[in-house]
């Protein structure tokens, strides 16, 4: 049942608590009726299994962390119920303070687990959030080398270029060089297309030094590309 309920956490987690809660009665219910009707009847019989059941409740059943530490603090008063059955049998100091020792080191290391448990799946988390971003990043980043190679050469050359590179990666991937030699240099081979019909025009900015003295260099970046453009427009 507490495989179900955890398999339901994520998406139903209403479900998950109901089912959580139904583990802790069924389980807590068994212990109790067992430690009722056990023969011959000790004070400190249901010790082992309240721990048992102690650990489960901080670490295995889904539910809420406040509602887990309210179920595990009721477990520990389940060894009450067959002393109150059994009137006759006492406990003693010895017993009485083992028992606060073992329900107190239940409680610790179930805590101590819960906590690491959720470390865990905290780093886990985060983890996963930084390979995301990283790769939104690096998504954003490609598509601005993408624009730039772009607004330098037109796109027929450049995905050319791209392809042409691809290849050659994958086949020094593939290639193993021989020792002291050295890769080929980029771009070596040329990316020629023929034209007809093509005229070139030559172009002076006039006082395009003393432009650039008074501009920024973001402000003058951006007159040029101004005027560039109404050059391609006056093109088309």
């Amino acid at each position: 049942m507490v495989v179900i309920a955890q398999v339901f956490t994520a998406h139903f987690e209403s479900i998950s608590s109901v089912l959580g809660g139904a583990y802790w009665l069924t389980t807590a219910g068994t212990v109790v009726t067992l430690g009722v009707i056990h023969l011959p009847p000790t004070p400190t019989h249901l010790t082992t299994p309240t721990f048992l059941l102690i650990l489960t409740t901080h670490t295995a059943v889904p539910l809420p962390r406040p509602h887990a530490r309210a179920l595990a603090g009721i477990t520990s008063l389940l060894p009450l119920v067959p002393a109150a059955a059994w009137p006759a049998e006492s406990w003693t100091p010895t017993q009485i303070v083992g028992y606060i020792v073992m329900m107190a080191a239940a409680h610790t290391l179930g805590m101590w687990l819960d906590w690491e448990a959720a470390q865990s799946h905290k780093h886990a988390r985060s983890s996963t959030r930084e390979v995301i971003e990283a790769r939104v990043k690096l998504e954003c980043e490609r598509e601005q080398q993408e624009q730039l190679l772009l607004s330098v050469i037109p796109a027929y050359i450049a995905a050319e270029v791209k392809r042409h590179n691809m290849l050659r990666v994958a086949g020094e991937c593939t290639t193993e060089l021989p020792p002291n030699s050295h890769p080929k240099k980029q771009f070596y081979d040329l990316y020629v297309q023929r034209h007809t019909n093509v005229s070139i025009l030559y172009a002076d900015i006039v006082n395009f030094t003393l432009l650039s003295e008074q501009l920024t260099a973001c402000d003058l970046v951006m007159t040029l590309n101004d005027l560039f453009g109404r050059f391609d427009q006056i093109a088309k």
